[in-house]
């Protein structure tokens, strides 16, 4: 326990000192969400007529849990198997679980301060509350962050080098970011890219999350999204057991 505790405070200050990650991680989505929120706070959106803040404050949290998977998980988890830092740690009496395990945690840690995030801007900001559906909300979070996790090591799988993994996970990042309903009403989108919105796992984690904020996650849209992104975390966490490689 003490050597788990130890490796995920040093990953957690590895990661907090990349200006990369912390870039990503913690300004981007913020000032994403100022942005649009200071240019469309008083706009609706879907046929419920939701305020920016009640559909785009789980929207933008979507975006952190993509962020955090791909660049803060993902990547350092390829960059040690290139430096052949899991060969010395596979050379110690640590188990390997250990080294998932803090993985795991980092990226929880890294979303939640996210959310925080999120919860000042818009109380300081647009004078709102955090949801008051709390345990919808908080259900539909955690899911979609394992699942995503679990997605960012079926990656790291498949790569050697962090700069290939890199290039792949830019390819990934902008269409999942803009086609899945994170940043634009899909409503608003070409009807070509609404339909290719349903092969996108976030756009079920940003219908989750949005249900699940406004206390709708027991709807059988939102039972849909969640079982949609539990069955991607689960395939992906078995491809990763299958394929990833502490060595090459």
């Amino acid at each position: 326990m003490n050597s788990l505790y130890q490796l995920t405070i040093a990953e957690l200050k590895l990661c907090l000192r990349d200006k990369t990650n912390s870039f990503f991680s913690l300004i981007v989505p913020a000032a994403m969400y100022i942005f649009f929120g200071t240019m469309y706070k008083n706009a609706s959106y879907g046929p419920e007529g939701l305020s920016y803040f009640d559909s785009y404050t789980p929207a933008m949290i979507a975006v952190i849990i993509l962020i955090s998977s791909l660049f803060s998980l993902c990547l350092p988890f390829v960059q040690l198997k290139e430096g052949g830092v899991f060969k010395r740690f596979l050379a110690t009496p640590l188990p390997a679980y250990v080294l998932v395990t803090s993985s795991l945690i980092k990226g929880v840690v890294l979303v939640t301060i996210g959310v925080i995030e999120m919860f000042i801007v818009g109380y300081f900001l647009f004078d709102r509350q955090p949801t008051s559906y709390f345990v919808q909300f908080s259900l539909a979070f955690l899911i979609s962050s394992l699942a995503f996790f679990a997605f960012a090591f079926l990656i790291a799988a498949f790569f050697k080098k962090m700069q290939a993994a890199l290039a792949f996970n830019f390819v990934l990042f902008y269409p999942m970011m803009f086609m899945s309903g994170a940043t634009f009403p899909l409503e608003n989108l070409p009807q070509s890219m609404q339909d290719a919105s349903h092969f996108i796992p976030l756009t079920y984690v940003v219908q989750a999350l949005q249900l699940g904020w406004n206390g709708q996650l027991f709807s059988s849209a939102g039972l849909t999204a969640l079982l949609t992104i539990s069955l991607m975390g689960l395939v992906s966490a078995l491809l990763a057991s299958k394929y990833f490689k502490w060595m090459d």
